[in-house]
């Protein structure tokens, strides 16, 4: 889901997307149906679309790059685009975007970037054509990377991090990073799960510990305080072991699992909850997941919905029609 708009893939992969205001009228995007889209990313304005085969699609609002359709190419897509990427013979296998970039990861452990050039990991150098392969990473191989607004963080195959721009960082500081540093307060802590919020970081260690960091104006970090934490903090110590965590980005709600399945949520949630200052359990839901659409001031799931199961459901109502 992108600003207003949600995207549909049914079992048959044919794609559409609708307005959240309009939900009754769905348009087919007969650009990705029949290509196994198998995950689909926004920022705060433009979409990112990856098929299995590795290829990628964009559409959206174009003014800083963020689709990746070349420098002389600054107009924006109602459509999706096919890039074109040349990645040295390497199939991309995940994506993500921050507000006006995107970052893609090879089958190689290499990340490539487009758009905002500050946010793209390469010492802010202007007037590169996409895609533009972020610095600082030889020798490295990424198993995942995050977006926050203005940030990004990767996490190496052993467990290591590293970032990329602002206090949301946790090195303690506020300088902006222009290319990936590493944070020596993991160096002995394996890291297996990384989130972002708007501006702020989660992160989830082998041991089953959370950690967090960052902007913390709506309690999102938990700490009990609306306090900034410019190094990493663990709000849940009490509690655990954790086996999954989530933010998002365009929210300031965080939330995590314990192992027996307990589910904990903070941050700045909707109504009846409001604003939690510290980790509180709550109950009824079936997965971390729905956290997020229940609670969420933006209320927006990032995985697939389930709409098979004849239950009358505004989605299943417009394919219908």
């Amino acid at each position: 889901m992108a600003g207003n708009e949600v995207i549909v893939v049914t079992k048959d992969d044919v794609v559409f997307h609708m307005n959240v205001n309009n939900v009754s009228k769905m348009t087919e995007l007969s650009e990705l149906s029949g290509k196994d889209v198998i995950k689909i990313v926004a920022g705060e304005s433009h979409v990112c679309a990856l098929t299995s085969s590795g290829d990628v699609y964009v559409w959206g609002e174009n003014s800083c790059g963020q689709l990746g359709t070349g420098p002389e190419s600054k107009h924006s897509s109602e459509k999706p685009v096919k890039l074109d990427l040349d990645l040295n013979n390497e199939k991309v296998v995940d994506i993500e975007c921050g507000q006006c970039y995107t970052l893609v990861v090879t089958n190689a452990g290499q990340v490539y970037g487009w758009g905002c050039s500050r946010k793209l990991g390469n010492g802010d150098i202007d007037g590169q054509s996409p895609p533009i392969k972020v610095m600082g990473l030889e020798g490295q191989h990424l198993s995942g990377i995050a977006c926050g607004y203005h940030h990004s963080v990767a996490v190496t195959d052993s467990g290591r991090v590293g970032y990329n721009q602002s206090n949301q960082l946790g090195l303690g500081h506020k300088t902006d990073q222009l290319i990936p540093v590493q944070n020596p307060y993991f160096n002995d802590i394996k890291v297996n799960k990384v989130v972002t919020g708007n501006h702020h970081t989660l992160l989830l260690s082998a041991d089953g510990n959370v950690y967090a960091f960052g902007s913390n104006d709506y309690a999102q970090l938990g700490t009990g305080s609306f306090d900034e934490q410019g190094t990493p903090y663990n709000p849940l110590i009490k509690h655990g072991p954790f086996v999954d965590i989530v933010a998002q980005k365009f929210n300031n709600i965080s939330a995590a699992v314990t192992a027996n399945g307990g589910h904990f949520v903070w941050g700045k949630c909707r109504k009846p909850l409001g604003t939690l200052l510290s980790p509180t359990v709550v109950t009824g839901v079936d997965s971390i997941h729905d956290i997020i659409g229940l609670y969420a001031k933006t209320p927006a799931t990032y995985y697939s919905i389930d709409v098979s199961d004849g239950v009358d459901h505004p989605v299943l109502e417009a394919l219908n029609s």
